[in-house]
């Protein structure tokens, strides 16, 4: 004998509305009595002078949004069973996408928050004057000019900026002087990387030092210095190498032209001979293989004749230890 064995499905319904469903409640009765999602009052801290907020406990450039969503995030409550998917986050309400009983839903959360204004560490650090080292920019026989004081502050704003939320990144104070530049940097590591790259671009030398500061929890603190040495040539300035003259034409790299034989010279330890603003002007009008004549504004001139030059080319003249020199722009 044969028994036939049937299960039976038992059907669930909506205990509110009565629909079938998987659950006691179906979606949309789940979404409208129950609290899938619940946020509590969320309170965002912003630096009342930079503008940065207070994100994970640090101090981060970044929008509310961004800040607000972490916030949530680190605060909201969500029902097991509501399986969450992503989020919009509007002024004063979350919309959150999920599935809740294997149906997909949105269901809008409302919240509050207050931005509580205070000063970030580094801020504080900044306005009471905080500095860790000095970088001084200096040069030999003359002054800074514009363009390398320009430059020098480019180079400083890059820096500053690519360290981004480094909070011993920023300048205390800035001191113009008779002999250069001193500037007053919060940090010593963003102090260093300044001071290499206005090196850099200027084909300079940087020289540390350190003093002793302070004894902080029984440590020694140090203030930094870090001398920046600019050479005292600049482009289209007569150096003298040894017993070679050259023009300068790239003072990052250190490099001139030998005037007489169009070499390529290394001009670090070079002394300028003439300035570029110094020098005449000319033009080739007769030369041979050793000497060429140059008309300028003191009249006919010769000169041992310079690299690559001929007739009715312009040329730079000037005067040194006794006789006239000349090289072709």
């Amino acid at each position: 004998m044969f028994f036939l064995s049937l299960s039976v499905h038992e059907v669930v319904r909506c205990v509110v509305c009565g629909k079938e469903c998987a659950e006691s409640l179906c979606s949309k009765c789940a979404v409208e009595k129950l609290n899938l999602a619940l946020v509590d009052n969320i309170e965002v801290i912003e630096c009342s002078s930079c503008g940065r907020y207070k994100k994970g406990g640090r101090w981060v450039s970044s929008n509310l949004n961004d800040v607000l969503k972490h916030e949530i995030l680190k605060n909201i409550k969500i029902d097991e069973n509501f399986n969450l998917h992503s989020m919009e986050i509007f002024s004063r309400e979350i919309v959150l996408y999920g599935s809740y009983g294997g149906e997909e839903i949105t269901y809008r959360v409302p919240f509050n928050f207050k931005i509580k204004k205070m000063s970030c560490e580094r801020c504080s650090r900044q306005s009471g004057g905080y500095y860790e080292a000095i970088v001084q920019i200096r040069t030999k026989d003359r002054r800074l000019d514009d363009e390398e004081v320009l430059k020098t502050v480019e180079i400083l704003n890059a820096v500053l900026e690519a360290e981004g939320d480094n909070d011993f990144a920023f300048v205390s104070k800035i001191e113009e002087k008779k002999e250069g530049i001193d500037v007053f940097i919060g940090g010593r590591d963003v102090g260093r990387k300044i001071s290499y790259k206005i090196a850099s671009e200027f084909g300079g030398k940087v020289f540390e030092s350190k003093k002793l500061h302070t004894r902080i929890d029984g440590q020694n603190a140090y203030r930094f210095t870090y001398l920046v040495r600019i050479p005292s040539y600049k482009k289209g300035d007569v150096v003298l190498v040894k017993d070679r003259l050259a023009v300068v034409t790239n003072v990052k790299l250190g490099k001139g032209t030998d005037l007489i034989t169009g070499k390529t010279l290394d001009i670090k330890d070079a002394k300028v001979v003439v300035k570029k603003e110094e020098l005449m002007k000319g033009i080739i009008v007769n030369f041979d293989e050793h000497a060429a004549e140059v008309m300028c504004e003191s009249g006919l001139v010769v000169v041992e004749k310079p690299f690559r030059c001929k007739v009715g080319d312009e040329a730079k003249i000037f005067e040194f230890n006794g006789k006239y020199w000349a090289f072709v722009l």
